[in-house]
């Protein structure tokens, strides 16, 4: 979902998930934390949502050169706030992460459309370091609305409430990139975010130009995507038994 044709990196899942906003709690009583096993890279990769899994209109887009593991370095080195994400991360335990993200080849930032589609799923060391983190997000998104790094302003963001997991929201973001003729390309984002255990996870679709009918029944093709991602993650977790992570 980055470094097209327009160079937006700032539109990677690590820059997105520090957009949020405090989220809800899910309804279900989880009693035991099923993340509190051992977690590898490996299991990461089996977690996040394969380009086949998204709806036929997107199979022939493109997967990014940069999809895999993410290490702190590579989180921090594609947020919009480096300092600010470095300081969060380390402080609430990020372990390690996995993105895998695609790319509309046709688009020209003319023609209305999806210019990407992403899925993330982010490892902290413990449940709490993640629960604070998705928290702190939250609080760290006011003082980005409005500002601009780079080529990028974030104009907007709008958070509904969402079902999911132990934390969840859906957001709109509507962020301009200044182009090199000095002319703003407004950019609306979709996103639902979710917390599960230690795991911080998040399904986001970048668009252009689509009308307010269409964003809407885009949002909620990227809920049933969250809510897939949250199904792959509970198979990939029952499928073995492993130690706890905790010891």
């Amino acid at each position: 979902m980055r470094r097209a044709l327009l160079a937006i990196s700032f539109l990677s899942a690590a820059f997105l998930i520090a957009l949020s906003v405090t989220a809800c709690s899910s309804s279900d009583d989880k009693s035991v934390d099923d993340t509190a096993r051992s977690i590898s890279d490996q299991d990461l990769a089996q977690m996040i949502l394969r380009l086949e899994q998204f709806p036929l209109e997107y199979q022939g887009f493109h997967a990014s050169d940069k999809n895999g593991v993410r290490t702190l370095e590579v989180q921090v080195a594609s947020a919009f706030d480096p300092d600010r994400t470095r300081s969060r991360l380390e402080k609430f335990g990020f372990a390690s992460s996995y993105d895998a993200s695609y790319s509309n080849p046709l688009f020209d930032s003319k023609s209305p459309g999806v210019i990407t589609v992403d899925s993330e799923v982010d490892l902290f060391q413990t449940a709490d370091g993640a629960a604070g983190d998705f928290d702190q997000s939250s609080r760290d998104l006011q003082d980005e609305i409005g500002k601009t790094k780079g080529e990028v302003t974030v104009n907007s963001a709008q958070l509904s409430p969402h079902e999911l997991a132990d934390q969840a929201w859906a957001g709109r973001y509507e962020v301009s990139v200044r182009r090199n003729d000095g002319s703003d390309l407004g950019l609306t984002i979709l996103q639902t975010a979710f917390r599960r255990g230690r795991l911080e996870c998040v399904v986001t679709v970048n668009t252009f130009g689509l009308t307010e009918a269409e964003q809407g029944r885009l949002e909620g093709r990227v809920k049933d995507l969250a809510r897939q991602l949250n199904d792959q993650i509970t198979h990939v977790l029952s499928s073995a038994v492993a130690p706890s992570a905790t010891g």
